[in-house]
């Protein structure tokens, strides 16, 4: 790994006839890979992958080089199709072609390999079928084809071959899975999800292997799920979500003391839950949403000290909630909603300190929320909509430093709103259909409120319509009476004692902060004009000098006289400052201060929003090696405006690659290579979101936080960006 550049020296074909290792990957090669490579007859190791080359085929030739064991050409810019002149190297063990932009089909010839151990083309373009030769390849193991346009079946000798690793997720792959599949015993990773698959699995798929990670999601499968996938004690991650299994969950996946990661939501599962799967040590993630489940929620459940999110909603599940799940220290998120549960929320869930969301939505549970639930310092996210609560909205609520999601509507909730609400962040505000009366508080009078509170019959506001005006009583007058005569003292005496001070301050002066234009000069330029030559007058309080800056402007400065001033000297030169700073003159120069987002410009008012607007703009100038105002941009142009625009505008770098219309803003002083540009994509389509025009779409710091982690799940708002 070095920062190489240009061509491959034709050298290398010519003098090196006896070279048996080519390492030249990571480098920042960006020619063609040549054809005068193939006189290395004596290589065997070929890499070159994670180069920027010029798009270009891989050449025919390569089957001339016939000792190669190791071909490894990931992330090389790699177009058309794979030469079938490759099924002439016998002594093939590794070919990875990962990460380029090949397409066609997969030669028949590949089937003439036969020491290709691993065989690696995922995230391509290649199309057709799998080719039937591929059956002959009796010592591979791991076989990646996933993420490009394959179709037709699997073929039944290839599924028995005795592979390791079977992925073929993400193609258009269809029919049922061969039984020969079950022969296989040396499986432990099969991943066919996001394709079309159908028909039953194998019933023994799993009883001869040691799988690990099973993942058959987006498909069509249907019938009896799956019995024996651990039966070789191995399996971590159970995946089965989007297909139409049916029948119970069995009890033998209880004792699956491997597994920690079950997901198969969204298919037609019924019966109880085993108790062993409730109290599961080791499970983290249990999502069994949109399933015909029933029953309890077993008081076992308290063992299950691994489990951070537990997801069973639209589900047929009842009784109440066990006090077991409050003692589980890692239990973030509950999602219970859409079953018929019951009963009071347990008294002690407001001692969950790390849970993150809670959505108990659309049960039948009653009561109070639980007390003291300021300890629920993490929550981002309530919702007990649609169920029978009761009683006052716990002030508390109103404390919670990250909640920005609350939705408790359509319950029996009564007494007035609690004023401490005002001081969430809310992007999910909903209080309507309950038994609410009294003021609605001032922070909530916005239109944008009024469907938060409908359905309340006994709220009242003087500014937010159709809700009637509240009623003046003779308390709220007297009231009212007492703090007009507390705010006129306190005026009086606050003016008393201003005069009283002013008479006394000699030289005390009120600093007062004023926002300027931006400016393109350095102090350098400005020192360096302070000479006698360039000496315009001198006055009270300094001397003015005429300076002219690289830019052609030219402009004033005053140097302020220095030593021990007087207070009539400060005064005059006061006076002056604040006679420039309002007259209008082509010699005054207006600066522009600070980056913000667009809505101070007419609310006047700083939230988290503009806080992330900032960042946004921070991480623009960070991928683009751009300043916020560049004399790059046109007119009345700046970094964001600029940025948006490209981002919207159509492609402009043709077709049928992989490279985003963004590519041409990133900073190229980075020597970016392919995975750098999937990077620096990221960012800038986070920074897109935290600049958006409108401050209710812009995620908060804690989602820009999960999106940076989490880039594929990146989505804009429609409507401004």
């Amino acid at each position: 790994m070095n920062n190489f550049t240009g061509d491959i020296p034709k050298g290398f074909g010519w003098f090196l006839p006896k070279l048996q290792n080519l390492k030249l990957f990571s480098n920042l090669l960006n020619g063609t890979i040549p054809s005068f490579l193939a006189n290395l007859t004596e290589l065997t190791s070929f890499e070159l992958a994670y180069n920027v080359f010029t798009p270009s085929q891989l050449f025919p030739e390569i089957g001339n080089m016939s000792k190669l064991e190791n071909i490894w050409l990931p992330c090389t810019n790699l177009v058309g199709k794979i030469p079938d002149s490759i099924g002439q190297l016998e002594s093939l063990k590794n070919l990875d072609l990962t990460f380029n932009s090949l397409s066609g089909e997969i030669p028949v010839s590949i089937g003439n390999l036969k020491k290709l151990v691993q065989l690696i083309i995922y995230d391509n373009y290649i199309s057709g079928e799998l080719p039937v030769s591929l059956g002959n390849l009796v010592n591979l193991r791991y076989f990646d084809a996933s993420q490009n346009n394959l179709t037709g079946k699997l073929p039944e000798k290839f599924a028995g071959l005795q592979l390791i690793s079977l992925n073929l997720n993400d193609n258009q792959l269809e029919g049922e899975i061969p039984e020969s599949l079950v022969s296989n015993r040396n499986l432990e990773e099969l991943k066919l999800f996001n394709n079309k698959f159908t028909g039953t699995l194998p019933a023994s798929l799993g009883l001869n292997s040691n799988l690990d990670h099973f993942d058959v999601s987006s498909n069509n499968f249907v019938g009896q799920f799956p019995s024996f996938l651990c039966s070789g004690k191995k399996l971590t991650r159970l995946i089965t979500f989007d297909n139409r299994f049916s029948g119970n969950l069995l009890e033998n996946y209880g004792k699956c003391d491997s597994l920690y990661y079950v997901r198969i939501f969204n298919n037609e599962l019924s019966g109880e839950i085993p108790i062993s799967l409730w109290s599961h040590p080791r499970i983290s993630h249990f999502e069994i949403t949109n399933n015909n489940f029933n029953g309890l929620i077993h008081s076992s459940i308290s063992k299950a000290r691994n489990i951070s999110k537990l997801l069973i909603s639209g589900n047929h599940f009842t009784g109440a909630l066990p006090p077991g799940l409050c003692g589980l220290p890692l239990l973030a998120v509950i999602d219970a909603s859409g079953n018929q549960f019951s009963g009071y929320l347990p008294k002690c869930m407001s001692e969950m300190k790390n849970l993150q969301s809670l959505r108990l939505q659309e049960n039948k549970f009653y009561g109070e929320i639980p007390s003291r639930v300021s300890s629920w310092s993490a929550l981002a996210e309530l919702n007990l909509s649609g169920n029978k609560f009761s009683g006052e909205i716990p002030t508390e609520l109103g404390s919670l430093p990250v909640l920005n999601y609350l939705d408790l509507s359509r319950n029996i909730f009564s007494g007035e709103i609690p004023s401490e609400l005002v001081n969430l962040k809310l992007n999910i505000f909903n209080l309507s259909f309950n038994n609410l009366e009294g003021k609605i508080p001032l922070g909530f009078s916005n239109s944008l409120y009024v469907s938060s509170f409908v359905g309340n019959q006994g709220l009242c506001s003087p500014d937010l319509k159709p809700f009637p005006p509240c009623p003046e009583t003779k308390s709220s007058t007297w009231i009212l009476v007492v703090v007009v005569i507390c705010l006129s003292f306190v005026v009086l005496v606050s003016g008393f004692c201003f005069v009283k001070k002013k008479t006394r301050t000699i030289g005390g002066k009120t600093w007062k902060l004023t926002s300027f234009h931006r400016v393109g000069f350095n102090e350098e330029e400005i020192f360096s004009a302070l000479t006698d030559k360039n000496l315009v007058g001198s006055g009270g309080s300094g001397s003015v000098y005429k300076a002219r800056l690289k830019t052609g402007q030219t402009v004033a400065v005053k140097r302020i006289w220095v030593g021990k001033k007087k207070p009539e000297t400060d005064s005059a030169f006061q006076s002056e400052v604040e006679i420039l700073g309002t007259i209008r003159h082509g010699n005054i120069v207006k600066l522009l201060f600070s980056c913000v987002g667009e809505e101070y410009a007419y609310t006047v008012k700083i939230t988290e929003k503009s806080d992330v607007y900032s960042f946004g703009v921070v991480l623009l100038e960070l991928v683009t090696g751009k300043k916020p105002i560049d004399p790059s941009f046109e007119e009345n142009n700046d970094i964001v405006k600029w940025v948006t625009g490209a981002a919207i505008a159509p492609e402009e770098h043709g077709s049928g690659g992989k490279g985003s219309n963004l590519e041409h803003l990133m900073d190229q002083k980075l020597n970016p290579s392919c995975y750098d540009y999937e990077q620096m994509e990221k960012v800038l389509n986070v920074a897109l979101l935290c600049t958006s025009a409108l401050p209710l779409n812009r995620p908060s710091m804690r989602r820009v936080v999960e999106l940076l982690k989490d880039w594929r799940h990146i989505t804009f708002p429609a409507t401004d960006q």
